[in-house]
C-alpha cells in the first residue's frame, strides 16, 4: 500500500511538470521518472530489512537504464569530471569498467564529492558493481574512502566484504582498526586471509600482538597471511620498540610465534630479550617439548641478532643439559659470534676461561653499537673515540651488508652515517686496507663513498 501511494503521488508531480517549458521541467520530472521506472516490488527491497543487517538496495541502474531510453541522448555534465566514470563503472565492459575504476581513483583523491556519489552506487543490489566500488576505495585510501569501506565491510555478500577487508588496509580512521581486529575473526576463511593481508601497510603499532595469535586458527592460508604479515612488520625499525616488549609479556605460542617472525632479522637490540628467553624459556606450566621449542627459536635470532653479551648464556646451553637440538645451535651461534671453531661441549669453557677478559670488553662495545642501531640516536664523537678501529671494523662490515644474514635492513646506511661522523683520519688507513682486499666492485665503491 505504501508504494503505490507514493507512486501514484509521483505520477501526480510527473503530469504536473510535463506542460512546463522543457529546459525547465526535465530536471524536475527526470529524478521523478526515475522513480517511477522502480516497480513495487524494488521500492519495497529499498527498504530496511529489520534484521540489523545490511539493507537490500535497489536496481539503481536497472531504473537508470530505463528513464535513459526516454531522453534524448545529451553530453555529460561537465561540472562534474567524474560523471562519466560513475556510467562507465556499470557497464557491462569491462575495459569501461576498468576504466571508470581508474577515472575515480584520481578524481577521487582530487574530489570528496567522488565518495559521496559513490556511496550512493553502494546501495545498487548488484553485488559486481558493490564489489568494482570497493576497488575505487582501495585505491582513494586515505581518510575519505574509509566510512565506505567499512560500510562495504558488513555487505551481505561475502566477496564483497572480502574486497573490503583487503580495502580497509588502503584507509585511516580511529574505527577502521577495530574492524579489522572484527574481521580476523570472521566465520569465512577468505575474510580472515584478506583482513591479514591487510594489515601489511598498518602502521598501527597494534597490529603486531593480534598477529601472534595463530594458535586457533585452522586453516593454512591464514595461518601463512599472518606469519607472512607479522614478518613484514617486525622488519621495520619503527616497531622494534614494540617487538621488544612484547617478547616481554607474550607467553607461549603467541610468544613463539613473534620468534619466529624475527628469526632473521640481524637487529643487536634484540640479544638482551633473547638471551633472557634461552636462558628461562618459561617452563611453568608447560610440556618439556614446548619449552625446548620456544628456547630453540630464542638461540636462532641469536645467530642473526645475537653479539658477545650473550656468548654465557649460549656457553652455557652449549655444555649443558638442553636437548641436542639446542646444544647444536648454541654452538653455531657461538662459532659465529665468536669465530673459536669447538663442537658442543667442554671446549667452550676453557675458551670462556681463558677470555673473560675479552668476553666483557666487547660485551660492552657490542651493547654501544646496539644502541648505534637506533636510527634517532645522536651520535657522539666521543662515544667511538674510546675503542679501537680494530674494535670497531663492524661499523665498516656493517655499510658492506656483512655478515650476510645478520644484517637488519636499515643498518647499512645507519653504519655509514655513524662512519662519517667520527674522526675521518682514523679510517684512512683501515678503509684504503679494505678496499684492496675487497672481493667485488660494489663494495669497493661503498668503501670509496665513506672516504668521499
Amino acid at each position: 500500500m505504501r508504494c503505490s501511494r507514493l507512486l501514484l503521488i509521483l505520477a501526480f508531480a510527473f503530469q504536473v511538470a510535463l506542460p512546463v517549458a522543457v529546459p525547465i521541467a526535465l530536471p524536475v520530472a527526470l529524478p521523478v521518472a526515475l522513480s517511477l521506472a522502480l516497480s513495487p516490488a524494488q521500492c519495497w527491497a529499498a527498504e530496511p530489512t529489520g534484521d540489523g543487517g545490511d539493507e537490500h538496495g535497489m536496481d539503481i541502474i536497472g531504473a537508470a537504464k530505463t528513464v535513459a531510453g526516454w531522453v534524448a541522448p545529451g553530453k555529460p555534465d561537465a561540472g562534474k569530471p567524474w560523471s562519466v566514470a560513475l556510467g562507465e563503472i556499470t557497464a557491462e565492459d569491462s575495459r569501461a569498467q576498468a576504466k571508470g575504476i581508474r577515472t575515480l581513483i584520481l578524481e577521487g583523491g582530487r574530489h570528496s564529492e567522488v565518495i559521496g556519489d559513490l556511496t550512493m552506487l553502494a546501495n545498487d543490489r548488484d553485488w559486481r558493481l558493490r564489489a568494482r566500488i570497493v576497488q575505487v576505495c582501495a585505491g582513494i585510501g586515505g581518510t575519505s574512502a574509509a566510512p565506505l569501506a567499512l560500510k562495504l565491510s558488513r555487505d551481505r555478500e561475502p566477496h564483497v566484504r572480502e574486497l573490503a577487508a583487503l580495502a580497509l588496509g588502503q584507509c585511516t580512521s580511529d574505527d577502521v582498526f577495530a574492524r579489522q581486529l572484527e574481521l580476523l575473526q570472521a566465520p569465512e576463511s577468505q575474510i580472515r586471509e584478506a583482513t591479514a593481508k591487510s594489515l601489511v601497510g598498518s602502521t598501527d603499532l597494534r597490529a603486531i600482538e593480534p598477529l601472534t595469535r595463530q594458535e586457533n586458527e585452522h586453516d593454512d592460508l591464514v595461518k601463512r597471511a599472518m606469519r607472512d604479515t607479522l614478518g613484514v612488520l617486525a622488519a621495520r625499525v619503527a616497531n622494534l620498540p614494540t617487538i621488544i616488549r612484547l617478547l616481554g609479556s607474550l607467553k607461549d605460542t603467541r610468544r613463539d610465534a613473534l620468534l619466529e617472525a624475527i628469526a632473521n632479522l640481524g637487529d643487536p637490540r634484540l640479544c638482551p630479550p633473547l638471551t633472557s628467553i634461552a636462558a628461562d624459556p618459561d617452563r611453568a606450566g608447560r610440556a618439556p617439548e614446548a619449552s625446548a621449542w620456544t628456547q630453540f627459536l630464542a638461540v636462532r635470532g641469536l645467530s642473526t641478532s645475537g653479539d658477545y653479551r650473550c656468548v654465557d648464556v649460549l656457553i652455557a646451553l652449549a655444555d649443558g643439559e638442553a636437548t641436542g637440538d639446542v646444544r647444536t645451535m648454541s654452538a653455531d651461534t657461538l662459532r659465529t659470534i665468536t669465530g673459536y671453531g669447538a663442537a658442543a661441549g667442554k671446549a667452550w669453557r676453557v675458551w670462556q676461561r681463558d677470555n673473560a677478559a675479552k668476553i666483557a670488553r666487547l660485551s660492552e662495545r657490542d651493547a654501544l653499537l646496539a644502541d648505534l642501531h637506533d636510527p634517532m640516536m645522536a651520535v657522539d664523537r666521543t662515544l667511538l673515540a674510546r675503542w679501537s678501529i680494530e674494535d670497531l671494523a663492524p661499523l665498516i662490515d656493517g655499510v658492506l651488508g656483512q655478515p650476510l644474514g645478520r644484517v637488519s635492513p636499515w643498518w647499512p646506511e645507519r653504519a655509514l652515517k655513524v662512519l662519517r661522523a667520527d674522526d675521518p683520519e682514523r679510517w684512512s688507513m683501515a678503509l684504503a686496507k679494505r678496499i684492496n682486499d675487497l672481493p667485488t666492485a660494489e663494495q669497493d665503491r661503498r668503501l670509496a663513498l665513506i672516504m668521499l
